[in-house]
């Protein structure tokens, strides 16, 4: 039994579950809203170790009573705390404290398993359009043709298959990338080959990186893992502005620079051929290097012109099938600027070791049948299907689409708060990501970016959407929460 105060003078006694209710959770709330105070509370409380990993929480009703708030206003502050990472709720056992406001990967919040009754909005991958049996019947080619026994027992060099490698090449040329087998790496995955890039770059772990103020959170992952630090370069609609480029260029010495100026995920920036020119001229002249992610160029007719094609001595190309044929094969692409081809590997080989053969096989007998096309084909339609039905859906809350991208930017309207859209979003039933994954930088509009294709059928992501929009539209009650 433990006696309180609440914020009016009232005296009351609170039965202690398991422990006495922690100090740092107790204090009268200032603020208003008072669910959004709390949050922060237990936010800092974490941070500083007031609140220890794996300790419970109380009840929703005995903080509640504590605190002389409404329940409603202790249950928000938990699922707020539970979308930035601090907490974790467990049915049947309560809410416990799971650590530092990120978790330690920022891609978690990606990847981490959805519940079956939930619409999941935040992995972005080439949609479901039937690859399944596309992939199986390669894959039966390829075990046909080796006996039924695939050589997969032992290590290989890149040259035992140079034969994969070249039609990999063709289906990159085909597709406008000036790409020459003797400069392909092949990767597993697009991350790990930007990844390995960048570790090549890079002088010994305090290498400095310009990049935009939003990434991928894996490559913000893959980044800190290498020792990189990621500076941002001011950008519009295109992406890095010029002049803000070259500025940060003579201000931090950079190592490289990592750009994605095709549909950059997660704002869908699309440099136009003007900039994309500037951008390769500065770098050019200061000999800077730069990392380009480009795996929804495929996606675009006509494709724009890639800084493979714009700088080749410079430029390190990355791309893999993720986007346009299907993400579970890991298949990716580095090519290399001449002579940097070693290098590379190495640095890639310390990474992962070496891409599996079958992986390569795979990919190569999709190109060599002509899956591939098919299949990138279809996404394409069904894309451009998925971003229509978004549009339509959300155009009054200022969605950002693109019929070539399987994502979309959805800017939030002044009064919510990333982490309360997050959980607002999560109570309707629609996972979205937190928008703090993607920030390099500090003070970004709360956004969250919407993942239209990969893992759901179009008409569960047509009930989401319109689940979102009822959510934007009846838009944060912070008076409810304000008892």
């Amino acid at each position: 039994m433990v006696a309180y105060s609440d914020t009016k003078g009232n005296n009351f006694i609170v039965t202690d579950t398991k422990n006495a209710l922690n100090p740092a959770l107790i204090a009268p709330l200032d603020g208003t809203p008072r669910y959004l105070t709390l949050a922060d509370r237990i936010a800092a409380a974490v941070e500083d170790g007031r609140l220890a990993v794996g300790e419970q929480l109380p009840p929703v009703r005995e903080l509640a009573w504590a605190l002389g708030i409404g329940v409603g206003a202790v249950a928000r502050a938990y699922r707020i705390g539970t979308s930035r990472g601090h907490l974790e709720a467990t049915v049947g056992r309560g809410t416990f404290v799971r650590g530092v406001a990120r978790p330690r990967y920022a891609i978690e919040a990606l990847i981490d398993t959805a519940a079956p009754d939930n619409i999941d909005l935040r992995g972005n991958q080439a949609v479901d359009v039937g690859q399944d049996a596309d992939i199986g019947a390669a894959l039966a080619r390829i075990l046909d043709r080796h006996g039924g026994a695939p050589p997969l027992l032992g290590y290989r060099r890149r040259e035992d298959d140079m034969d994969l490698i070249e039609i990999l090449a063709d289906w990159l040329r085909e597709g406008g990338v000036p790409a020459d087998a003797e400069r392909l790496l092949v990767t597993s995955g697009a991350q790990a080959g930007v990844i390995a890039c960048l570790a090549s770059l890079a002088r010994g772990g305090s290498g400095i990186v310009l990049a935009t103020p939003t990434l991928h959170p894996g490559l913000i992952d893959g980044g800190r893992t290498i020792g990189v630090r990621f500076e941002a370069v001011s950008v519009d609609d295109e992406g890095p502005l010029p002049d803000a480029f070259e500025a940060a260029i003579e201000r931090f010495r950079p190592d490289a620079a990592q750009f994605s100026a095709t549909l950059h995920n997660p704002t869908l920036a699309l440099m136009g051929p003007e900039r994309r020119r500037a951008i390769a001229e500065i770098a050019r002249r200061h000999s800077l290097p730069i990392v380009e992610d480009d795996v929804y160029g495929r996606l675009i007719r006509p494709r724009p012109e890639s800084f493979a094609s714009l700088m080749p001595e410079l430029c390190w190309y990355v791309t893999s099938f993720s986007k346009c044929v299907a993400a579970g094969l890991r298949a990716g692409f580095i090519l290399t600027p001449p002579g940097r081809t070693t290098v590379t590997l190495r640095a890639y080989q310390a990474i992962a070791h070496q891409t599996p053969w079958i992986v390569k096989a795979l990919a190569a007998e999709l190109v060599r049948g002509g899956e591939a096309m098919a299949i990138e084909q279809r996404v394409i339609a069904e894309t451009a299907e998925r971003a229509t039905l978004t549009a339509r859906i959300l155009a009054r809350h200022g969605v950002r689409t693109h019929v070539n991208a399987s994502f979309a930017w959805l800017p939030l309207a002044e009064g919510w708060t990333a982490a309360e859209f997050v959980a607002t979003a999560a109570d309707a039933g629609v996972l979205v990501p937190p928008p703090a994954i993607y920030s390099v930088t500090r003070g970004i509009q709360p956004f969250t970016r919407l993942a239209i294709g990969g893992r759901c059928t179009r008409s569960s992501l047509e009930e989401g959407l319109r689940r979102l929009e009822r959510v934007l539209a009846e838009g944060p009650h912070p008076a409810e929460f304000a008892t």
